[in-house]
């Protein structure tokens, strides 16, 4: 069961076990519960697998309850005897033998939900009478009070957080129905009252020795009394005015001391396309049992000798066919064309119920499968982004790192740079400042500044004078 991420939308798909304290019955159903945080939407389904009698399909029912329906929701961790009776825990679809193990999603409802069944069905009944599955499901359309059971085990990762943030949000907020296009899948919104009446109201018929029995010696199945005309009460009170003789031949086998009780007898109503095709299939087994000389004679003695072919009226005759042969040939054909014509309707309508039957179990199959993986790749190009983000981010910082070391190396250069220049000026103003020097060193000197020789040396106070 998948879920996709709780920023675009989550969904929850279990099969679990639903108990409706109203009429104590419980069933399997597979929950379906799809919550958009974003949107503020969310939705609860229910549904079953059932052989239907009208149509005969096997096809999908559903139970579909709005948001706005909800009255009140609880969400417990461990169930207990106050929530639902500890014997439906063997009935639970996980195994389950303990009642401490089953969460449970309890709903009150202000009004009943929304149920979709095949556009072709006029009421919903099982084609089996016993399907106990589907009549408390019929029951559990109509109630009010639902407990879903899940199992601990059926939870995988945060799906409990995240149902119980679903609870809260449909508690505490206005949500929306999640809208599905239920025209694809060939299936229309109703309510309960589309299940017929010997389904959603199991009634026990009363004791046969009671005195209102004497009224269903009819043969019919007895109707409630605001249902039947004032006229068909009178003619019916008429009929049963007269009574069978005591010594009737039925009379000795009913149970009651009533003589106006007669037993009766109830049949199958079978379709006139049913029975012809149980009939024809009767005629297949017992025709495979017969040697093919019978079957010629069968076929001869019940005026139908021209289905048989040229090759083996031969065989089994020594003569040729008669004059008019092409005659026979023609009605031949002609047979064999609408037994054709017939198993093609039938094989047709066998075909077209079945395919009914399987695009509507596969639409949802598929439709599944696909949310599955479109929440696949969600969640993978979610990851993606983030992986693109994060390597991105640590390239920046490399490269902020790199860009900043290089600053402080510019820095340092142009320091060492400022440093060398002013060094260089220096020396430059030393070596100028001799050359200077050494200029006017070298340059002639007066005659009166020259030194005398040693011998003409003169007084301190005549050198002075003399310059």
């Amino acid at each position: 069961m998948a879920t996709t991420s709780q920023s675009r939308g989550w969904e929850l798909n279990k099969e679990v076990l639903v108990y409706t304290p109203e009429y104590k019955v419980s069933c399997h159903v597979g929950l379906r519960i799809v919550h958009d945080n974003n949107a503020h939407r969310g939705s609860i389904t229910l549904s079953i697998t059932a052989d239907l009698a009208n149509p005969r399909i096997t096809s999908q029912v559903r139970l579909n309850i709005p948001p706005d329906r909800v009255k009140n929701c609880e969400l417990y961790w461990s169930s207990n005897d106050s929530l639902c009776p500890s014997g439906l825990i063997i009935e639970h679809p996980a195994s389950i033998n303990n009642l401490s193990l089953v969460s449970t999603l309890r709903l009150e409802l202000g009004e009943g939900g929304i149920v979709l069944c095949p556009s072709k069905a006029k009421y919903l009944s099982p084609a089996d009478t016993n399907d106990t599955n589907f009549h408390a499901f019929a029951k559990v359309c109509r109630s009010q009070s639902l407990c879903l059971l899940i199992a601990h085990r059926q939870f995988a990762g945060a799906e409990y957080d995240r149902l119980k943030n679903f609870t809260s949000a449909l508690q505490n907020e206005r949500l929306q129905n999640v809208p599905f296009d239920h025209a694809r899948q060939n299936m229309v919104p109703t309510d309960w009252h589309i299940f017929s009446s010997s389904v959603s109201e199991q009634v026990d018929p009363p004791p046969y020795c009671e005195k209102h029995v004497s009224q269903e010696v009819l043969g019919t199945r007895r109707r409630a009394s605001n249902s039947m005309p004032c006229g068909n009460k009178r003619r019916r009170t008429h009929v049963l005015s007269s009574p069978q003789p005591v010594d009737s031949s039925t009379e000795a086998a009913t149970p009651s001391p009533s003589p106006s009780i007669c037993p009766t007898y109830f049949t199958r109503a079978v379709s006139p396309g049913r029975a012809e095709r149980n009939r024809f299939a009767c005629l297949v087994h017992e025709l495979r049992s017969l040697p093919d000389d019978v079957i010629r004679k069968l076929l001869n003695e019940s005026e139908h000798g021209h289905l048989l072919d040229k090759r083996s009226i031969r065989e089994a005759v020594d003569s040729d066919l008669p004059s008019e042969s092409e005659k026979v040939e023609l009605i031949k054909r002609r047979g064999l064309k609408g037994y054709v014509d017939k198993i093609k309707r039938d094989i047709s309508q066998v075909f077209d119920e079945i395919i009914d039957g399987a695009e509507s179990k596969f639409d949802d199959r598929i439709s599944d499968q696909c949310n599955m993986h479109i929440a696949e790749l969600r969640e993978e190009f979610d990851d993606g982004i983030s992986e693109v983000r994060n390597t991105t981010n640590e390239y920046l910082k490399e490269i902020e790192e790199a860009a900043q070391k290089c600053v402080h190396e510019i820095e340092e250069r142009k320091d060492q740079c400022m440093i060398d220049i002013q060094h260089q000026g220096i020396d430059v103003e030393t070596s100028v400042e001799r050359r200077l020097k050494h200029r006017f060193n070298a340059s002639p000197r007066p005659l009166f500044d020259r030194k005398p020789s040693p011998s003409h040396e003169l007084g301190t106070d005549a050198r002075r004078s003399s310059i």
